[in-house]
């Protein structure tokens, strides 16, 4: 039997006589949304899982959650690595036509050996082929004992990203951190270009050194992987985080 309420209508008052228009929710923690219609009664969306994003679905339906995809405008996360006396750390067969720039975070990368550089390469194929020749790369770096300094190489078998002027110290509480910007990848009628923005702990008297760096691997062609290593001996510890961002 309905039941009346104070405006003498039968539960639930409607929208237009400032009700719901519904007598439950249907679901703890959900978003309360207009009917289909001005006055239609209201809508609850499911309160989805942790992570995911209220999302709009046009002007015809409810919003609902969603995860994060490979839309415009926010960076995801792809894949992370951390180091443990690792001879390479590689990002194989990750960098796909799905973003069109990419990201690497590496922070607090010791390497086993003192008074190395440090290198990435590309590779090719879905297998991949790691390449270690056709590389071009700058770099300018300054330190905290004031004396700024270039190097570079026209024709290299890897990009050197701390600049070889100051080699890295193995020190485990003094690592190195880095981003690395990898453009287009996966179009295959350009060079793969790449910058580096670079700090870390030389091996020598220096102390600490920043170094900003470009670089590219010279050949047209698609790329579909990147590996970082050291010119002697293993990486200790870091932590390696492979981003993508798909811009229009």
């Amino acid at each position: 039997m309905a039941t009346n309420n104070v405006i003498n209508q039968s539960n639930p008052a409607s929208v237009s006589d400032g009700g719901t228009g519904i007598d439950t929710m249907g679901v703890a923690y959900g978003v309360l949304c207009s009917g289909t219609t001005a006055t239609g009664p209201l809508l609850v969306t499911s309160p989805g899982t942790a992570g995911q994003v209220l999302t709009s679905n046009g002007n015809a339906a409810s919003p609902t959650y969603q995860n994060v995809g490979a839309g415009t405008g926010a960076w995801v996360l792809i894949s992370t690595q951390d180091a443990a006396s690792s001879a390479t750390v590689d990002f194989a067969n990750l960098l796909t036509n799905t973003y069109r720039y990419y990201k690497i975070v590496a922070f607090n990368v010791v390497p086993a050996t003192n008074g190395v550089d440090f290198y990435m390469r590309f590779g090719t194929g879905a297998t991949p082929t790691w390449v270690s020749a056709n590389y071009q790369w700058s770099g300018v770096v300054g330190n905290s004992a004031g004396n700024p300094a270039t190097s570079g190489s026209a024709s290299d078998a890897q990009m050197i990203l701390n600049n070889t002027v100051s080699t890295l110290s193995n020190t485990a509480a003094k690592g190195c951190n880095f981003v690395v910007d990898i453009f287009d990848p996966s179009n295959a009628s350009y060079a793969k270009n790449a910058s580096c923005m670079f700090d870390g702990w030389t091996s020598g008297t220096t102390g600490n050194n920043i170094v900003v760096s470009a670089g590219s691997y010279n050949v047209t062609g698609a790329i579909s992987s990147v590996r970082f290593l050291t010119s002697s001996g293993n990486i200790s510890t870091g932590k390696f985080q492979l981003w993508g961002l798909n811009g229009s």
